[in-house]
């Protein structure tokens, strides 16, 4: 059962520090379970009706390495193909890629490894109009427009378990290493400003920069 700490008002995962009673391999959720903690929260944006128990459990089918390394990014690939059947961009590449992606509104939700510090990290998160989300989401102050469209993002850090920024602003607080960003962004048919990156193979993307 999931701890309600664990949980915002409207369903997602906000802070795995309090899902420790869920075992992801040889640690609990609580030390290395980012990676379905997102995968689940992206699922939520669109398919309400699956739970954090059926991702738990079909995530680790596809965990390698007993998740002593985390979630390798092709596991979480791996399930989004055979598991929640989502078909998927990939991207790999400079963290300005989600600069550019957002501007062009393309980018309307996903999940994205990056390093904050020394400490590889997934989040997922979700475009937002800032002024029509629960009371408990953190938002800036003050609220600036102009700067692209803002994002929910869920399991972030201490203090920022559920809070919304523009992209330009989360890269500046939070990505830690520039050139170690992986995106996965489900296909939808508002993107077609992906078609601007190089299609790499079985739906992966490299950016041009």
């Amino acid at each position: 059962m999931v701890d309600h700490r664990a949980l915002t008002s409207d369903g997602y995962l906000k802070d795995q520090d309090y899902l420790a009673n869920y075992q992801y391999g040889y640690w609990p959720t609580s030390f290395n379970g980012c990676g379905w903690v997102a995968a689940f929260n992206l699922i939520h944006t669109m398919r309400p009706e699956v739970t954090p128990d059926e991702v738990h459990r079909a995530m680790l089918e596809f965990l390698t390495f007993n998740g002593r390394r985390g979630t390798p990014f092709p596991d979480l690939a791996a399930f989004f193909t055979q598991w929640a059947k989502m078909p998927f961009w990939r991207v790999y590449g400079k963290s300005q890629i989600l600069e550019r992606l957002s501007r062009r509104g393309v980018l309307k939700r996903g999940v994205l490894r990056y390093v904050e510090g020394d400490t590889p990290h997934y989040i997922a998160f979700y475009e937002v109009n800032p002024e029509k989300l629960p009371a408990e989401v953190i938002l800036p102050d003050p609220l600036v427009p102009g700067e692209g469209p803002f994002y929910r993002f869920f399991n972030a850090a201490d203090g920022l378990e559920d809070f919304a920024a523009n992209m330009k602003n989360f890269r500046r607080d939070h990505i830690s290493h520039d050139l170690l960003i992986r995106l996965l962004i489900p296909k939808e048919k508002d993107c077609p400003g992906l078609k601007a990156l190089e299609i790499r193979g079985n739906g992966a993307m490299k950016q041009h920069l």
